[in-house]
């Protein structure tokens, strides 16, 4: 939805998978696909926020998503080697919130 620029219905995708992997975590909270699903879809909520912001208060919106997905990164906890790109995501995700940081002095 986002690529196509339909905004609405992007950010109502964004806010249904939070809630769907919010649901997911809540029922086995040491899971690490669980784990993982929420800290990704908390990153796909900013891209996606970002892709659209124009406003100080789109921008702190991002912001706030990839800070919850970094904060659910970090305590991702690997199972069997699972998942293996843990440290890449994380990283990926804090230079997302730099970026925004950046843009919100900006503004």
């Amino acid at each position: 939805m986002a690529g196509t620029g339909q905004k609405a219905e992007a950010l109502v995708l964004s806010r249904q998978a939070i809630e769907g992997a919010t649901v997911a975590l809540r029922a086995d909270s040491a899971n690490a696909f669980a784990q993982a699903a929420l800290s990704t879809v908390y990153a796909a909520a900013g891209a996606v926020q970002v892709k659209f912001a124009v406003t100080r208060a789109e921008w702190m919106q991002a912001l706030d998503w990839y800070q919850k997905s970094a904060e659910g990164w970090e305590h991702v906890h690997p199972q069997h080697g699972w998942p293996d790109n843990r440290d890449s995501e994380l990283a990926r995700v804090k230079a997302e919130i730099l970026r925004c940081a950046r843009k919100l002095t900006s503004l």
